[in-house]
């Protein structure tokens, strides 16, 4: 688990605010290796419903730290590996 901390801390390095990169943090810590989704995000940042799609968007677009979970219905993701 230190490993993709270590890897996911490494992509969120970019031009992204303090705070977005602690959430994030605080996202991998909750979630680990689980599948999760909007509602998961909103639940542990305690966000609106259109900022953890925000979330979800630039992790997976922009940060490419999570990837899409097929089988589980539409918008569920892991942190990739």
């Amino acid at each position: 688990m230190i490993k993709v901390l270590f890897v996911c801390w490494g992509n969120i390095q970019g031009d992204f605010r303090i705070s977005v990169k602690q959430n994030v943090l605080k996202l991998y810590e909750e979630i680990g290796t689980g599948v999760f989704g909007n509602s998961r995000v909103v639940e542990i940042l305690g966000c609106s419903e259109v900022t953890a799609t925000s979330y979800l968007k630039r992790m997976e677009d922009e940060m490419k730290i999570i990837v899409p979970v097929e089988g589980m219905g539409k918008g569920k993701y892991t942190f990739s590996k």
